[in-house]
């Protein structure tokens, strides 16, 4: 469009679709893991009990951090279409386009 700024919609989609494709399972399957990971009172030492007490929030807090790393993720794959697309949109909006003039 201008000289000083060059956006390739293509490129854009296509990394959208990796973000969703490549990281978006990766990220599921860490929020699963953290979700999936109990370990009983039991399994600490008598030294651990700081970590005893520290464990179920820790474990919390890495579930749903992982959850919301998918939200960004999906997140940035709208933004990045809809600037492939709006970019398209103003490509064609500006290109100038011959007209045929009859006599």
């Amino acid at each position: 469009m201008s000289d000083g700024e060059t956006v390739q919609p293509e490129a854009l989609r296509q990394l959208a679709e990796q973000l969703e494709s490549q990281l978006h399972p990766l990220l599921e399957r860490a929020a699963h893991s953290f979700e999936a990971a109990e370990i009983e009172g039991e399994k600490f030492s008598t030294a651990g009990i700081a970590m005893q007490i520290a464990y179920p929030g820790t474990r919390e807090f890495a579930a749903t951090d992982a959850d919301s790393k998918i939200e960004v993720v999906s997140a940035m794959k709208e933004k990045l279409s809809a600037t492939a697309e709006e970019w398209d949109k103003a490509e064609h909006a500006s290109t100038v386009k011959p007209s045929i003039v009859e006599a």
